[in-house]
């Protein structure tokens, strides 16, 4: 049986409008790399003053899901 080594990579990046207004990323992501591989990806709500911590915390619940199935 042939084992495979999988590399994972995720970065959430803010975009010129975010640069210049000096607006944090509202963008979270993270990839998993064990028995359940995952990526996930939350999208922040651009109007929502402090939508880059509900991305955030979003990705910290679904990566606690994913550990406790």
């Amino acid at each position: 049986m042939k084992i495979t080594a999988w590399k994972g990579f995720a970065a959430s990046i803010p975009g010129f409008g975010h640069i210049r207004m000096d607006i944090p990323c509202q963008d979270a992501s993270l990839t998993i790399i064990s028995e359940r591989p995952a990526l996930i990806v939350c999208d922040g709500r651009g109007s929502a003053m402090h939508s880059h911590f509900g991305s955030q915390a979003a990705v910290k619940m679904f990566r606690t899901q994913i550990a406790i199935l």
